[in-house]
């Protein structure tokens, strides 16, 4: 995945997810933005969507 193509699939699920940033703990904040930095700085497939699936499931705990 080219780094354009992270982006755009990372806008996509902020999109979705920004709604629910309010209702975070400063915590689940900082484990979220964590795994976006995962996501973000790995080639490994599997480390990138180790840290989407962990953004999403920050967000369905509220």
């Amino acid at each position: 995945m080219t780094g354009k193509e992270k982006l755009l699939l990372l806008k996509g699920i902020l999109d979705n997810h920004c709604k629910y940033f309010d209702f975070l703990s400063d915590d689940e904040v900082k484990d979220y933005i964590e795994c976006i930095q995962m996501y973000l700085k790995s080639d490994n497939r599997i480390i990138q969507e180790a840290g989407l699936s962990t953004c999403q499931l920050i967000i369905q705990k509220i």
